[in-house]
């Protein structure tokens, strides 16, 4: 089952985007029922600001809902 799931799922670091400053909304607020959303942040890299965009709370997205049902034949 767990390579039908990566079919759909990028479950690696990259894919969770685990090295993006996405947490600290979670850490505060909590993570459960909270909508994605688009995020500015800025960060001080090498002595220089660094501003980019994040999403944030992207495990609450359903946008591969029918893949995991008919993955797991639901």
């Amino acid at each position: 089952m767990h390579h039908m799931i990566r079919n759909f799922l990028d479950l690696s670091c990259l894919g969770l985007k685990l090295k993006t400053p996405i947490y600290s909304e979670t850490a505060a607020y909590g993570h459960m029922g909270r909508e994605s959303k688009i995020k500015p942040v800025t960060f001080k890299i090498n002595g220089q600001n660094k501003s980019f965009e994040v999403e944030t709370f992207t495990w609450e997205k359903l946008d591969c809902q029918e893949e995991v049902k008919s993955a797991f034949s639901l």
